[in-house]
């Protein structure tokens, strides 16, 4: 699932994911249970479809047991055993909903799944290290190997695959050199893929300055390397995290004092 690399496309995206919708009320098998437009055109889906069409399952494995007993929602008797899950995934105590991060997450590809939920499925654009309930609960069945169909939307390189595999009209990507990029546009930079060229791919438009075709020479001999592009939003990431980690304690001191002087008499 993780090895789906694929441009990302703005208009695609932003289509998809306005316009999706899970009915949860029908059997997972009911080919209205998912609706989307995408590329102009209007889909009704089944989850076991879109499931097939998405590489997370085949027709095979509709059929097993595990999938069919799938969690359809996170249960209600899960809110009880938040801090206990949260100990037997991390080094904290307790588990804080506001404040939880996944940094404290023991495994590395548990960390790294978070990360995953956060930006594709969650779409999350702020506090990326947060771990909330429901994804602690995904966490959760990940480390039990037990399976989910919640219906959430998926983003990213996976509605490039969808729109392949619904055989929908694709734009052709935009060839951009790195040094054209500003800061905006590495705040992005998990839109960017790298071709067979070693040319940048972005496939949102409106990027300022000079577009390349695989073939023409850059400015510089060389198109930058991948690891050097991210190491550099790595740098950006790990700044900007400490920042909103700073503001949030901030926040919270404020808080305190707020309470503390609400009870004073």
């Amino acid at each position: 699932m993780l090895d789906v690399s694929l441009p990302v496309y703005h208009e695609l995206s932003l289509e998809f994911l306005s316009s999706y919708v899970f009915d949860a009320s029908r059997d997972i098998g009911d080919s209205h249970t998912v609706l989307f437009t995408l590329g102009g055109r209007e889909f009704n889906l089944s989850m076991n479809t879109l499931n097939v069409l998405l590489g997370f399952e085949t027709d095979e494995s509709l059929h097993d047991a595990l999938y069919e007993s799938a969690y359809r929602e996170v249960p209600s008797t899960f809110a009880a055993h938040l801090t206990e899950k949260w100990r037997e995934l991390s080094i904290e105590s307790a588990f804080m909903p506001r404040s939880s991060r996944s940094v404290n997450i023991r495994d590395d590809g548990l960390r790294l799944c978070h990360r995953f939920l956060s930006y594709n499925m969650f779409g999350r654009s702020d506090m990326m290290n947060i771990v909330t309930a429901q994804e602690l609960f995904i966490l959760d069945c990940m480390r039990l190997h037990e399976k989910l169909n919640f219906g959430l939307p998926v983003s990213g390189s996976f509605i490039t695959l969808l729109a392949q595999r619904l055989h929908v009209d694709i734009p052709e990507p935009i060839y951009v050199h790195a040094s054209s990029f500003t800061l905006n546009d590495f705040r992005t930079m998990h839109l960017l893929f790298v071709n067979a060229e070693g040319q940048y791919q972005l496939s949102r438009p409106g990027v300022s300055g000079p577009s390349h075709s695989p073939s023409a020479d850059t400015s510089s001999g060389t198109a930058p390397t991948l690891a050097a592009i991210e190491e550099l939003f790595e740098r950006f990431t790990h700044r900007l995290e400490s920042c909103l980690d700073a503001l949030e304690d901030r926040l919270m001191a404020v808080e305190q004092a707020v309470i503390n002087f609400s009870r004073s008499p």
